[in-house]
């Protein structure tokens, strides 16, 4: 820009504009307008030099900003986007992140495609005004961690999404899994909108405002998730019906207000063997909300265990950590595990027949079940789950996890087999866990733990024992 502060007699126009962090100047060469004499020596001698200089420091100063993008992963040679930030299998049609990304979304465009976090993370260094985000009725499109919109047979797995107003949003979505995922930080975990048939399966949340939210969204599965700390709802659904709610394990430790399942408007799901703990409303039925199933769910020192505001739901089979006892009111005179009188629900209707449950008892069997810190082993140790009263392929096997006092650990996807193993007559799940994982939730010596999992109805325990030399 040296030449605005030549001498000639030029007649300057400029334009300053901002785009991906350039600064434009349009000059063009004139004589100055007869009698303006004083006007040019000022901006020859004085007003130049000084334009010349604000603009160079502003344009440094913007060099290195660039807008927030969102990537698309499409299904073509090169995978959309997907090679220019991670790696593509086009035969597979995997995407496949090889670092964290920062700032920048992501958006799946074809069907059956599949994006692997292989550990990786996508975050938003500074989350957006979410409400200007909110373009559209109940969307947050533009400000989505991952977005998939009018899609089918997508797979996202093994991903974290960090600050985002939404970290994983589904748009008219259909037959999608969402598996072992970590969302946190972000306005609502994950999104559904409009999408039916999917399959919300063994995700992590934490510290969202709501964990897992549907929006007119049916027949899909959620399942073996797990939400610590989202502040305002752990799932809710909102006019969504005929879901399954199997298996997850809802808990919350300080005092904010939180529901642990939410539904307005919403008939005909099937909330079952969930462990709900430590929330303001356990179970939360608002008008509208009937002909729900809740069975074999265990609610924990909520402040309200439910509510329900809609007759005609049916409860079955639930514990109530408030009605375990004579003193609490249960009574059970026959001796046969079930209270003789039914639980009531805040707002007056009865939950009749409910029984002090507990999770279906497993056997496991860990091989093998002594690791060695520092030589070199098989990369896998495998579980045999043996649960009586239930057959292998009621397990719901994204949803299997290793829980020892120092964390827990997810089985892996594959491979995973139904046969009886110790010859005993009855089939087994087996399951793998991946070695290097289970070493760090494990302590020097012997370690209690325990082998969860989410399976039809209900959910199973089985207590194992691994030592680490």
């Amino acid at each position: 820009m040296s030449f605005l502060a030549s001498q000639r007699r030029w007649y300057i126009q400029w334009k300053c504009f901002y785009a991906a962090g350039v600064i434009q100047i349009i000059a063009w060469p004139n004589k100055w307008p007869e009698g303006r004499h004083d006007m040019k020596r000022l901006v020859t001698h004085r007003f130049f030099p000084l334009l010349s200089l604000v603009l160079f420091f502003v344009a440094v100063m913007h060099a290195g900003i660039t807008e927030a993008v969102t990537f698309h992963i499409g299904d073509d040679p090169t995978g959309g986007d997907c090679v220019s930030f991670a790696s593509w299998d086009a035969k597979t049609k995997t995407c496949t992140l090889t670092a964290d990304l920062v700032g920048d979304g992501i958006e799946i465009i074809s069907n059956g495609v599949t994006l692997n976090g292989n550990g990786h993370s996508i975050r938003d260094t500074e989350q957006e005004d979410c409400a200007a985000c909110h373009n559209a009725g109940h969307t947050y499109d533009s400000c989505t961690g991952i977005t998939l919109n009018g899609v089918s047979g997508v797979t996202v797995t093994h991903v974290t999404v960090d600050n985002f107003c939404v970290g994983i949003g589904l748009h008219g979505v259909s037959d999608a899994a969402v598996t072992h995922n970590t969302v946190l930080n972000n306005v609502r975990g994950i999104y559904l909108d409009s999408s039916n048939q999917n399959r919300i399966v063994a995700n992590y949340s934490y510290a969202q405002e709501n964990g897992i939210f549907l929006y007119e969204s049916w027949y899909n599965t959620i399942t073996g998730n797990f939400d610590a700390a989202s502040s305002s709802g752990k799932i809710t659904l909102i006019d969504s019906s005929y879901n399954n709610i199997v298996g997850n394990e809802l808990h919350h430790y300080n005092d904010e207000f939180v529901n642990g399942i939410r539904m307005s408007g919403s008939h005909d799901n099937t909330v079952a063997g969930n462990w709900i703990e430590h929330v303001s409303i356990g179970l939360k039925l608002e008008p509208y909300s009937g002909n729900n199933t809740v069975m074999n769910n265990n609610f924990v020192d909520s402040v309200v265990q439910a509510k329900v505001y809609e007759a005609g739901n049916t409860f079955t089979g639930n514990y109530w950590s408030d009605y375990d006892s004579e003193a609490e009111g249960c009574e059970d005179g026959d001796t046969n595990g079930v209270c003789d009188t039914g639980y009531e629900l805040d707002e007056g209707e009865d939950a009749s027949a409910n029984i002090t449950f507990t999770a279906a008892a497993a056997t496991v069997e860990i091989s093998p079940n002594v690791i060695k810190t520092k030589t070199q082993e098989k990369k896998t140790i495998t579980a045999y789950i043996e649960i009586p009263g239930y057959a292998p392929e009621e397990v719901t096997v994204e949803s299997v996890r290793l829980v020892t006092g120092n964390g827990y650990i997810w089985a892996t996807e594959t491979p995973s087999a139904v046969g009886d193993y110790d010859g005993d007559g009855v089939p087994e799940l087996m399951v793998k866990f991946n070695k290097e994982l289970v070493k760090m939730i494990l302590s020097p010596g012997l370690n209690e733990g325990t082998v969860v999992g989410a399976l039809a109805g209900n959910t199973f325990k089985g207590v194992v024992f691994i030592t680490l030399e």
